[in-house]
């Protein structure tokens, strides 16, 4: 190799060097927008909004929250998708990117080659609440109630293939059970509809349900995840009853477009990890009954590997066929 190559490859190497500590001096500087795949008030808006806060407070810039419900997840994550790889248009992903692969041919993106994974936000269990109406008090009432009409029971979540629907067609199939699932355009919907009586029972995140059962507007029956919530310790799990094993859990991770700078990432990784270990950010989260998480790019993106395997099966067990 000669002297003049090598001298090129230093001088790139430099030049590429050098425009990565530029990106980290003067990353941020302008608003950042955060897109929400989920109507407000849900798991994943809550949430949002939570480290949204702490991050602008951290990082000198205002976290602009927009809400893009629909297609389960779908419509907000095509966005970031095809956003400009700069740090400044991001996706609170949640636990239905794993899931669409399976139950979605036709998607506009793949949900790893067209994406940065930056770090997970929180984790949360799924809580299953039911109307007043409804002559059920657990699980077990509801596997009874269902038996003795099937087919005839309705339940609602915050869309077609999201987390919250394959948590319960996972349990459906587990308690012999028939079903009729309506989905929505977020949470929120859903807990409005099982409030008035339109539907039986809802499906969706603890930070979502948790006011509306502590309200006394809904009642709620089981968390999804193997431990109860540390917020409402007074739901039991479907593990306790009678369902060993069962464990469910909703994750929240901020992603961004495909090529995102690493000194971006990490500069966002350092300061969700940070802010997460603030006394007052933590508190919000485990009030609103979610546990701050955290970690490396790396483990999002094998948790994001891992999920979408596992999910595939699930997917073949329920018997949904993908569209």
């Amino acid at each position: 190799m000669s002297v003049a190559i090598v001298s090129r490859i230093i001088a790139c190497a430099a030049l590429a060097a050098a425009a990565t500590i530029c990106v980290a001096q003067t990353y941020p500087s302008r608003p950042i927008r955060m897109l929400i795949p989920f109507t407000p008030g849900g798991g994943a808006d809550i949430s949002g909004r939570i480290i949204g806060k702490a991050l602008g407070e951290r990082m000198g810039v205002q976290f602009v929250i927009d809400n893009r419900p629909g297609a389960s997840t779908m419509i907000a994550t095509d966005i970031v998708a095809k956003a400009t790889p700069d740090g400044y248009t991001l996706l609170m992903s949640t636990g239905t990117h794993t899931i669409n692969p399976s139950i979605f041919i036709k998607r506009p993106f793949d949900e790893v080659r067209d994406f940065t994974p930056i770090v997970i936000v929180s984790n949360s269990p799924n809580m299953i609440a039911v109307s007043l109406k409804a002559p059920v008090k657990s699980i077990p009432d509801f596997v009874a109630h269902a038996k003795a009409n099937p087919g005839k029971i309705n339940y609602g979540t915050g869309g077609h293939g999201t987390h919250q629907h394959m948590a319960l067609e996972l349990f459906r199939v587990l308690a012999g059970i028939e079903l009729v699932h309506v989905p929505y355009k977020g949470g929120v919907p859903a807990i409005t509809d099982t409030i008035g009586g339109q539907i039986v029972m809802v499906s969706t995140s603890v930070p979502a349900l948790q006011p509306y059962v502590k309200a006394g507007r809904v009642r709620a029956i089981a968390v999804t995840s193997a431990k109860r919530s540390s917020s409402m310790p007074e739901v039991p799990t479907i593990a306790e009853q009678g369902y060993p094993g069962f464990d469910v859990n909703y994750w929240l991770g901020l992603m961004g477009p495909a090529k995102l700078p690493p000194a971006v990432v990490q500069r966002i990784n350092q300061e969700v990890n940070a802010a997460i270990k603030l006394p007052e950010v933590r508190e919000q989260f485990i009030f609103n009954g979610a546990e701050p998480a955290g970690g490396t790019p790396g483990e999002f993106l094998a948790l994001v590997k891992r999920e979408i395997k596992e999910w595939a099966e699930v997917v073949k067990k329920t018997g949904i066929t993908p569209q």
